[in-house]
């Protein structure tokens, strides 16, 4: 039977319950399509780190993790508005660099907007 107290938080929750290391606040909100493979998403983080923000200690707001995806309506646009701006840096993953699926979605337009 389903446990309804992993149904109301996030992954990244319960990693900072568990106190994992490297968990702790966002330093870049990534924005992204989701069409991109895991591995394009982990390439994307590590290329911001490793060129542009040259430090180990960059953390990326991530949806996958950061959403309480089992609770309706958990990201809403004010929400997001109040993460981005608290965060202050948005990395985009701009895939297929000919035509970034990102620069299609509503979603992901006001998320950089």
């Amino acid at each position: 039977s389903k446990d309804p107290k992993w149904e109301c938080i996030s992954t990244l929750e319960a990693m900072m319950s568990l106190c994992c290391p490297g968990v702790g606040p966002a330093t870049h909100f990534l924005s992204h399509s989701q069409a991109e493979s895991w591995d394009q998403t982990i390439l994307a983080m590590n290329t911001v780190t490793t060129f542009h923000v040259k430090s180990a200690h960059c953390r990326f707001f991530l949806d996958y993790i950061a959403i309480r995806q089992l609770l309706k309506g958990d990201f809403k646009p004010a929400t997001v508005e109040e993460v981005i701006m608290t965060i202050g840096r948005t990395a985009l993953i701009l895939e297929p660099a000919a035509a970034p699926i990102v620069l299609e979605r509503a979603w992901c337009v006001f998320e950089v907007s």
